[in-house]
């Protein structure tokens, strides 16, 4: 199983809100829902162990015109779920950032996007 897989499927357990990749094709749910990225610009070899230190970035996609409150709702959300991930080999190593941006969607007028960004470690087979 993959990182993605393991940190995506435990999101949507916790929090109830569905999780796609980025470039996601399908049709997306009504709002809210997450997409999300990883930047891993550095995978070091520890003792025979990989080592994959990143960025996970998660863009939130809410309805507009309805205030910052469920925006920033999620973000406390995602930093509780990502506390109680049981991915013994990931290490979060920052909680709780404000979100990144705040903006428009530019195909969909009616939706507000906010980036949520977390790094992370994370130790063995990815």
């Amino acid at each position: 199983m993959t990182l993605y897989n393991l940190l995506t499927g435990q999101i949507r357990d916790l929090t109830g809100v569905n999780v796609y990749p980025v470039d996601y094709k399908g049709s997306l749910p009504e709002p809210p829902y997450l997409l999300v990225e990883f930047l891993t610009p550095k995978v070091n070899s520890l003792y025979q162990e990989e080592v994959v230190v990143g960025q996970i970035i998660f863009q939130g996609y809410f309805d507009s015109g309805f205030g910052q409150s469920e925006p920033f709702d999620m973000l406390s959300t995602l930093s509780k779920a990502l506390g109680r991930l049981s991915v013994s080999n990931l290490i979060i190593t920052s909680y709780g950032m404000v979100p990144v941006s705040r903006k428009e969607d530019s195909d969909t007028k009616s939706l507000s996007r906010y980036d949520y960004t977390f790094n992370f470690h994370f130790y063995g087979e990815t």
